[in-house]
C-alpha cells in the first residue's frame, strides 16, 4: 500500500507580498507559498521528510515528472528542495518500481502503475485544495504551463 499525502490547510497567503496568485512568479507558487508537509509510506518504508514543513507544490509536481519518466520504462531519482536527501526510483523492465533513499534504510518494490495512481490522486487532491481555497491561481499561466496535468484538470473540472 502506497500512502501519499499533504496537509492542509497552508499558511495565509500574504496577498501585500506576492500580490495577485494571477500575476505571482511561478517561483514563488512553486517554493514559498504552499508550504506543508509530505507523507510518503510505502508497504512499510517511511521515506516521509522528517524535517517540518516543504513545497508541496514543488513536490507534488516533481513526481509528476517521476511518473512520466517511470511510464516510460527509465529509472529516475528525486531530490527534495533545499536538501541533499534523494529518493530513487529503479525500473527493471517488469512493471515494478524498486523505491529507496540515501536517508532511509531499507527499499520497497512496488507496481508503477501503483505508485502512479498513487501519485496522480495526490496530484488531484492539492488542485482541488488550490482550486476551493485559492482559484485564482488557475488564471496563472506561467502556472499553468509548468505544472504537469493542470489544464487537463481544468477541463474536466
Amino acid at each position: 500500500m502506497i500512502e501519499l499525502t499533504f496537509t492542509k490547510p497552508f499558511r495565509k497567503i500574504n496577498t501585500e507580498i506576492y500580490g495577485d496568485l494571477k500575476e505571482v512568479d511561478v517561483g514563488d507558487v512553486c517554493y514559498h507559498l504552499f508550504l506543508g508537509t509530505v507523507t510518503f509510506r510505502l508497504d512499510g518504508l517511511d521515506l516521509s521528510p522528517d524535517w517540518g514543513v516543504l513545497p508541496v507544490v514543488d513536490f507534488a509536481s516533481a513526481m509528476l515528472r517521476v511518473v512520466e519518466v517511470l511510464r516510460t520504462g527509465r529509472s529516475e531519482q528525486f531530490e527534495y528542495t533545499h536538501s541533499d536527501d534523494l529518493i530513487f526510483f529503479h525500473t527493471a523492465g517488469d512493471g515494478m518500481v524498486t523505491i529507496s533513499s540515501n536517508y532511509r534504510p531499507g527499499r520497497c518494490i512496488v507496481g508503477i502503475t501503483e505508485f502512479c495512481d498513487a501519485v496522480d490522486r495526490m496530484s488531484f487532491e492539492l488542485l482541488t485544495f488550490l482550486r476551493e481555497e485559492h482559484a485564482d491561481i488557475f488564471g496563472n499561466t506561467e502556472f499553468l504551463d509548468w505544472y504537469p496535468g493542470v489544464r487537463d484538470f481544468n477541463r474536466l473540472n
